[in-house]
């Protein structure tokens, strides 16, 4: 499992490797977990965003379109966004986020 935690947090370098396994198992347990307790991860997520405003950070998301989602999917995460208040998108449609965001 630590070899698994690593790999997620050097960005899946292992993927295809014998590690593979783990990895997705480590993925499995973390996101069960998160939406087993949807409420308590949401407000740690809203949390770290207020911390990262209070630095002076910026905050900026990449839109589902671009993981292979389709665009209801895409409108939807993006009326989450505007409801974050992130500071920019990573885009196909950077037009149509240009007028949505405002």
């Amino acid at each position: 499992m630590q070899a698994a935690l690593l790999s997620l947090l050097a960005g899946d370098l292992f993927r295809g490797t014998p590690i593979g396994w783990s990895l997705r198992a480590f993925k499995v347990l973390y996101y069960g977990k998160s939406l087993l307790d949807l409420r308590g991860s949401v407000a740690s997520w809203l949390q770290r965003r207020r911390a990262v405003k209070a630095a002076g950070r910026l905050l900026h998301v990449i839109s589902p379109e671009l993981h292979g989602f389709d665009r209801e999917t895409m409108k939807r995460r993006w009326r989450d966004f505007k409801a974050w208040d992130v500071d920019g998108v990573c885009t196909d449609y950077a037009l149509e986020a240009r007028h949505f965001f405002g």
